[in-house]
């Protein structure tokens, strides 16, 4: 083998990193398109306004629509956690933080 086919250890952590780029790409590409695709839904059936809140049905449907919205913001937010954090262990309890118990953690 000649020198110019050895993979330098450099190189090797580059395809890995844009590997990894173009994975959380894809993913909060899939995620944008459940979380709009989710609330669209939810507006065309359900208009938000006027406001129906003694309809149980438009009731039901913005809560739940808003539920996506949060945790697919929450998902995001994750997403920026895990890749800033230096230990995976604490990352992770952030995110189940916000997952579990909600913007109280998110704002600490």
């Amino acid at each position: 083998r000649s020198s110019s086919d050895t993979i330098h250890s450099g190189e090797v952590e580059t395809v890995v990193g844009i590997r990894i780029v173009i994975t959380a790409l894809v993913l909060y590409a899939i995620l944008f398109l459940v979380t709009i695709s989710g609330l669209a839904s939810t507006y065309f059936m359900y208009p938000l306004f006027p406001i129906q809140a003694d309809w149980l049905d438009w009731s039901n449907a913005w809560v739940i629509g808003w539920i996506m919205n949060y945790y697919g913001t929450c998902l995001c937010f994750c997403g920026v956690v895990l890749s800033e954090e230096k230990r995976m262990r604490v990352g992770l309890a952030w995110c189940i933080g916000f997952i579990t118990l909600g913007s109280p953690i998110a704002c600490m």
